[in-house]
């Protein structure tokens, strides 16, 4: 038995290559948790970008959610102290020139919430980041070519076997 081992921060999250009678068969274990890693900080980038628009920090027309939560972010400071990062937050959205609507106000009531917005060093968005952008080198070549042999756009699978074999080079795991 063969095993390539993902060390993702999202559970124990296990990429097993078996080989049962020279037949190569990936298991997924936790795909789930993966998922909702990844949607968690996808949550956290729209929270913070609705907050980023709420409060009026300058953005060229057009500019994308990403970018409008690395505003939000940028505002609120360099500090770690959550008071002061939650009273910054507060400033920034109780303009007296802004009239919040109701769930905004809502939102800002919720302790929890606002926490998990104005965090300077986020576990949501690192894990999320993590999860879907792993260091080079942290998936094996079996799982690709596995996650290729699932593509449902055959054309497209000689391609993306040519990727796997370029960026493999040197790097590949048994």
């Amino acid at each position: 038995m063969t095993i390539a081992t993902v060390g993702w921060v999202c559970g124990a999250v296990r990429l097993q290559s078996l080989d049962h009678n020279n037949n190569n068969e990936l298991a997924f274990n936790q795909d789930t948790k993966l998922i909702d890693c990844i949607l968690l900080r996808h949550l956290l980038d729209l929270t913070q970008a609705k907050l980023a628009k709420l409060a009026r920090l300058s953005a060229p027309p057009g500019t994308n959610r990403a970018t409008q939560s690395i505003l939000w972010q940028d505002a609120l400071g360099t500090t770690h102290v959550f008071a002061e990062r939650l009273q910054t937050a507060q400033r920034l959205l109780n303009r007296t020139d802004t009239q919040l609507d109701s769930a905004t106000v809502q939102f800002m009531a919720d302790a929890k919430g606002m926490d998990l917005a104005i965090q300077k060093s986020s576990a949501i968005r690192e894990t999320g980041d993590l999860v879907a952008h792993p260091k080079p080198g942290a998936i094996c070549q079996e799982a690709f070519i596995q996650s290729i042999s699932r593509h449902n756009v055959t054309e497209e699978r000689p391609g993306l076997l040519a990727m796997v074999k370029f960026v493999m080079i040197g790097t590949v795991r048994s």
